[in-house]
C-alpha cells in the first residue's frame, strides 16, 4: 500500500548561548512520512517547501529515508525559531507559510491507497482548502488524521474543535495526544472524548499520554497500551512516530478498511505495542529520528 502525508515541512531553528545555531528537519506530517518511508512504505509528502537552503534540507532528508515529495517549490521555507535561555528554558517564534503547490499528477487519480493529515497544514489557509478537497475527492482506502494541536496558532478552541470534528467525520483513523484532548474538551473524561470521536465516523481512535502509554480503541474495544520503559532524552517526535507505526501496522497487517472485521482486540494489541515501541525508539535519541522496519522488529 502506497501513502500521501499531507501537511506542514519546516525547519527548526536552534539558538542556544555560546553554542552555534542549529537547523534540523521538522514538522509533525513531515516526521510521519519519514517514520512511514524507514517502515517500507511506499511514501510522499506534499508540503509547502521554499525554493531555498532550508528546503533543500527538507527534501535531502526526504530522499535519504526512501519518501518522495510530490509538491513543487515555491517562495520560503516554514521556520520555528527555538532561542534557549542559559537555564533551559526556551521561547519559540513561527514563520510559517502553508501554501502547498501539488504536482500535476495530483489533480487526477493518483495511486495512493493510504491518506494522512495533520497538525496545522489541516488549520492553516489557504493549504488547507487542498485538505478537505483530497479528503473528499481522493479514492484512498484510509485515512488518518493527526491534529496536533498548537495553541495560538490553530485559532480558538470552539473554531479548532469544530475543525477537528470536520475532518474526523472523514478519517478512518484518529491520533491525538492527552494534551490535545485536554485542550479540544476541557474538563471531559477522555473515554468520553474518545466515545465522541468514534461517533462522528473513525473506525479507530488512538490517545498517547507520554510515559503513561496509550489508549487505543475501536466501538468493540478499548485498550490501554503500556509504554516500554526507556531512558528518556527528549520527546521530539514520539507522537509522529507512533502515528507512522499505527499507520504502518495497519498497512502491513493489510487493513484495506477500519472496521470489526479485521481490528480484533489481538490486532488493536500488535498495533499499539508497534506504535508504543517507535515512540520509546524516539524518546531515547535526540530530537526526531524514527526507527527502521529492522530496528522495531529488532
Amino acid at each position: 500500500m502506497t501513502a500521501l502525508v499531507i501537511g506542514e515541512a519546516l525547519v527548526d531553528v536552534v539558538a542556544e548561548p555560546g553554542k552555534p545555531e542549529r537547523r534540523t528537519p521538522g514538522g509533525s506530517p513531515f516526521n510521519v512520512a519519514i517514520g512511514l518511508a524507514r517502515l517500507r512504505v511506499p511514501t510522499a509528502l506534499l508540503a509547502h517547501v521554499g525554493v531555498d537552503a532550508d528546503g533543500d534540507l527538507l527534501l535531502g532528508a526526504l530522499e535519504d529515508a526512501g519518501a518522495t515529495f510530490v509538491g513543487e517549490s515555491a517562495g520560503v521555507t516554514s521556520t520555528a525559531h527555538a532561542e534557549l535561555a542559559a537555564d533551559g528554558s526556551a521561547t519559540y517564534r513561527f514563520a510559517l507559510e502553508w501554501d502547498p503547490h501539488p504536482a500535476e499528477e495530483l489533480s487526477g487519480e493518483p495511486p495512493w491507497e493510504a491518506v494522512h493529515v495533520g497538525s496545522l497544514g489541516a488549520f492553516l489557509r489557504p493549504g488547507c482548502e487542498l485538505v478537505d478537497h483530497i479528503l473528499e475527492r481522493h479514492p484512498s482506502r484510509l485515512r488518518s488524521f493527526d491534529p496536533n494541536i498548537r495553541p495560538g496558532l490553530v485559532g480558538p478552541p470552539d473554531e479548532a474543535r469544530s475543525r477537528v470534528e470536520f475532518i474526523a467525520g472523514r478519517v478512518d483513523v484518529l491520533k491525538l495526544s492527552d494534551e490535545d484532548a485536554a485542550w479540544l474538551y476541557p474538563g471531559v473524561d477522555i473515554a468520553d472524548v474518545i466515545a465522541l470521536l468514534l461517533a462522528l465516523g473513525p473506525g479507530l481512535v488512538a490517545v498517547t499520554r507520554g510515559g503513561d502509554g496509550s489508549l487505543i480503541a475501536t466501538r468493540q474495544h478499548t485498550l490501554e497500551i503500556t509504554a516500554p520503559r526507556t531512558h528518556v532524552v527528549d520527546t521530539i517526535g514520539a507522537g509522529d512516530a507512533y502515528m507512522s507505526a499505527m499507520l504502518g501496522a495497519l498497512i502491513m497487517n493489510g487493513a484495506a478498511t477500519v472496521g470489526p472485521e479485521n481490528l480484533s482486540a489481538d490486532s488493536l494489541l500488535e498495533i499499539g505495542a508497534m506504535a508504543s515501541r517507535a515512540a520509546a525508539f524516539v524518546v531515547a535519541r535526540a530530537g526526531s529520528n524514527p526507527p527502521t522496519l529492522e530496528e522495531l522488529r529488532g
